[in-house]
This record gives C-alpha cells, structure tokens and sequence, in this order.
C-alpha cells in the first residue's frame, strides 16, 4: 500500500502536470519533475514510520507524474515525423528495458547494500539526471 501511493498520485496528477508542460514548456518540467523526485528520494532513505513513507512515496508520484508526459512531448518536437513511431518505440522499448533491469539490478543492490541505501542511489541518478537535463536545456 506504501508503494501504490506513487501510483495513485501520478494518475491524480499526470494531466494537470501534462498540461503545465503544454503551458510553459516540456523543457522546463523536466528537468524540475527529476529535481523533485531526487530531492524526495533522500529523505524516503532516512523514514521512521510507514506514514512518513506513505507521504514522500506521494509525493514522489507527483513528481514522476510529469516525467512521461514531458519527455513525449519533447519527442514530438524534436523528432521528424517521417520517424516518429520508430523513436516513439525505441523509447518505449527503453522505458520496458529500464523497468527490467531496474527491479533486477535494484533487487540485487538492495540485498547487498540495504533497501536504504537505495533511496540514496536513485537521488543521485535522478539528480544528476535533473542537471543535465537543465545544461541541455540553456
């Protein structure tokens, strides 16, 4: 129930987040959506009781709500439309390769070095992620 608030909070939020992107740009929310979800990751690592859990994992949906929205909408501004399905699956078969060995991978990690320990290595992919994401956009 703790993991399936993320869930919850992106389908409350994936369309008002989509829609911002549409209002100030997909390059914007990007970058801020990796911003938030890293920046909750650490103290998801650092949880006493399973309602600050609840909480951050909300909150963490929020943000993730307006990863795909704002990574299909710039790939439909940057790519030409003569290949526009071909890209569209290449990042869907990315998105499934990364679901794979993400729980994999993630599941081995965990056992070697703690469920805690991984909260703190998701913030820094997602963070180092938001930053170069924010370079790419200036």
């Amino acid at each position: 129930m703790l993991y399936s608030s993320a869930g919850f909070a992106s389908m409350l939020f994936a369309s008002k987040i989509g829609h911002l992107s549409d209002k100030i740009g997909a390059q914007k929310v990007l970058p801020a959506c990796l911003l938030l979800t890293g920046a909750v990751s650490i103290p998801q690592g650092l949880v006493t009781s399973p309602w600050q859990l609840a909480l951050l994992r909300f909150i963490h949906g929020v943000a993730v709500a307006g990863l795909m929205p704002s990574i299909n909408a710039l790939i439909r501004n940057l790519t030409p439309s003569f290949c526009l399905g071909r890209i569209y699956g290449f990042n869907q078969s990315a998105q499934f390769i990364g679901m794979f060995s993400g729980a994999f991978l993630g599941g081995h990690l965990a056992a070697v070095f703690g469920i805690r320990q991984m909260f703190f290595i998701v913030a820094v992919l997602l963070l180092t992620d938001a930053i170069w994401c924010h370079k790419i956009e200036k």
